[in-house]
């Protein structure tokens, strides 16, 4: 069984890797017109990663005897107080939503905030609730249930014509955002993980990138009935991407890099298009097809800026609105970053 410490770094590098594409995917829309889709379909591995790591996190403060009432307050207390202050801040740079429920990112049907926080905001309402539920369940129970209850809420709410919005329908689905998060509650589950042979974690890799291209504009094959298969497909591969990076201690290519990455994926996610619009605004950036190649370079060396820059802001807010105030342990802790970033290896 993967210890806590390994388990922490594998889904850190997943997060890292994953918010590198979409920086990368953004980046490609914005100044090469070419929109493969690529980095909104790396955001499954959030949605199923927050899932697993919010399933540890309440099954460590499990407790029969503690209040029901209690337990889910303080679950949203945690979790509301790590989204919004950066959410907030984002919107104080770029102006304030025109709704209340933009505000607190529960805009669900036509949103102004980042699409990606109204719909984790909706795994979050339903966590803590379907974790007392399915902690007592087996695996293959689990499984049954979540994956029928996925398949007859779609059946029903495509046959009766339903807009699938994008925070309610990711990649062609209605919930699948909540799928994934419920199959993290699954790969949670999982008490100890068979060790995959080494090959099986690019193999699944190429496997869950190939269900991406196929769920996007740049997709190949043509079929009846080939996006809903290919949307479930999907949901699949990305469960067997995170298992084959938990199942065994692998070293990987700028380890401490896109680890730390994934620490702060969360900030770089609200301000990496922020901070590319200010590069176009001030002329670094040049939007012409031409430039295509010098932007590239440029954009490659400014996201470990971004994420100096995002990491300090996270150990400021962290530490000077939930912490104990004191600039030291800013100093300290920037320090560890900023050491963790110049041996990337």
């Amino acid at each position: 069984m993967m210890n806590s410490r390994n388990s922490r770094e594998a889904t850190d590098y997943l997060k890292g890797l994953a918010i590198f594409f979409v920086y990368v995917g953004h980046f490609l829309n914005v100044f090469a017109q070419l929109r493969t889709g690529y980095g909104n379909g790396f955001v499954s591995i959030f949605f199923l990663l927050s899932g697993y790591g919010i399933y540890k996190s309440l099954q460590r403060h499990d407790n029969p005897t503690h209040n029901i009432r209690n337990f889910v307050l303080n679950f949203f207390q945690k979790r509301l107080t790590r989204l919004y202050p950066l959410l907030w801040l984002k919107f104080i740079l770029l102006g304030l939503p025109t709704s209340i429920l933009a505000f607190f990112a529960l805009d669900f049907i036509n949103p102004q905030s980042p699409w990606f926080i109204p719909a984790i905001i909706q795994c979050y309402l339903v966590a803590p609730l379907l974790f007392l539920y399915f902690r007592k369940l087996n695996i293959k129970k689990s499984v049954l249930i979540i994956v029928t209850t996925f398949i007859l809420l779609n059946v029903a709410l495509l046959s009766l014509g339903v807009n699938p919005v994008k925070t309610l329908a990711y990649r062609g689905l209605f919930f699948q955002n909540i799928f994934l998060f419920l199959l993290g509650f699954i790969l949670a589950k999982i008490d100890s993980f068979k060790a995959l042979p080494k090959y099986a974690l690019l193999l699944s890799f190429l496997i869950y990138l190939f269900c991406i291209n196929e769920t996007s504009p740049l997709s190949v094959l043509s079929f009846s009935g080939k996006s809903i298969l290919f949307s479930l497909l999907f949901s699949c591969s990305t469960f067997l991407v995170c298992y084959a990076f938990l199942s065994r201690r692998i070293n990987l290519p700028l380890s401490n890099f896109f680890q730390t990455s994934g620490k702060y994926s969360y900030s770089i996610y609200l301000f990496h298009g922020l901070s590319l619009t200010v590069l176009s605004a001030i002329g670094i950036l040049n939007k012409s097809s031409e430039a295509l190649l010098t932007n590239s370079i440029i954009a490659l060396f400014w996201f470990p800026i971004l994420l100096g820059f995002c990491s300090l802001l996270e150990i400021i807010i962290g530490e000077f609105i939930f912490g104990k105030r004191d600039i030291k342990n800013v100093k300290t802790k920037t320090l560890e970053t900023m050491d963790s970033l110049k041996n990337p290896f």
